[in-house]
């Protein structure tokens, strides 16, 4: 999927312009290559920030937790490097070294996708509730949009955002924004259902709940009846990912599925063996099934050492 620069928040079309342009003396080889050739007063750690955390600069093979935290040292480069500019060196590569990316472990999925959704204004890569779409379907539960057609039903959701009040008696109750795959509704979470509930409803949760529909002032919104943490609603029949390490697969390679795993947390347990002494070990963070996770895992290392169960 492509989408338009210009419509990301945080890239006005002046920084947006500038980018284009100095793209046309060649593509941009890295981040510290990015930031030598654009003006700062046109392109600033703001804009910056914003490319990376919408995916812009994925093409640079880092992680965007590794280019944020590289951005201070590429404008530190930059600000060393810019009296020399018009010196007579100018154009020998050797004479000022580039400087070192700061390596950081991948930010997890959610975070990433978060991210994304302030960026953009939706959720582009993926959704939340996706990794969770297998186990939903075991459980019966509807997409948001059936939900709303229908009636009523359970659907696993997204929680955007979470307005509480109290009334005139002094009880607590919430407006929900939430969200699925496909589509966001309105919930209404009244006290007495708030009491069972009410620790649960926190923004960026993932949530089963039940509900009815009822239309106020020609808007729909569904009226909670019940909810439950999605972790603990799918924790018992949730599948796990095994992968086998060969003995033939070298340190690139390692690297890359660790950076993969980390790029990709979730509800499922992932066991990893090591060929080459036969250990097992359970991963420190569970991972998502995600079709895309499993596609580029399995490119690394191959089908046969990547197993589902």
């Amino acid at each position: 999927m492509r989408y338009s620069l210009g419509a990301l928040k945080g890239v006005p079309s002046s920084a947006l312009k500038e980018i284009l342009s100095k793209r046309e003396d060649g593509p941009y080889k890295n981040i510290f290559d990015l930031v030598l050739r654009v003006s700062s007063k046109l392109v600033n750690r703001k804009t910056l920030e914003s490319l990376i955390l919408s995916g812009a600069l994925d093409e640079f093979n880092l992680n965007r937790a590794t280019l944020l935290a590289t951005i201070d040292v590429a404008y530190e480069h930059k600000e060393f490097v810019q009296p020399f500019e018009d010196d007579l060196f100018e154009g020998d590569d050797t004479f000022i070294p580039e400087p070192k990316v700061l390596s950081v472990e991948p930010m997890p999925l959610m975070h990433k996708l978060a991210h994304e959704k302030e960026v953009f204004g939706f959720y582009f890569s993926d959704h939340p509730i996706k990794m969770y779409a297998k186990g939903l379907r075991k459980k019966g539960a509807k997409s948001l949009s059936a939900v709303l057609k229908e009636g009523s039903g359970t659907a696993g959701v997204y929680v955007v955002d979470v307005r509480r009040i109290r009334t005139k008696k002094g009880d607590q109750m919430a407006f929900l924004r939430i969200s699925d795959e496909f589509s966001e509704a309105e919930a209404v979470v009244f006290p007495d259902v708030y009491k069972k509930i009410g620790t649960h409803l926190t923004d960026q949760q993932l949530l089963l709940i039940k509900g009815k529909v009822e239309t106020r002032n020609d808007k729909k919104q569904i009226i909670m009846q019940d909810a439950n943490l999605l972790t603990n609603i799918l924790e018992d029949d949730k599948e796990s990912v095994y992968i086998n390490i060969k003995g033939g697969h070298d340190a690139s390679v390692k690297e890359k599925v660790k950076e993969l795993i980390n790029s990709f947390t979730g509800p499922h347990s992932l066991y990893i063996r090591q060929e080459s002494d036969g250990r097992i070990y359970e991963w420190k963070n569970g991972v998502s099934l995600q079709d895309s996770f499993l596609q580029q895992l399995r490119s690394l290392i191959g089908n046969e050492n990547v197993v589902v169960k």
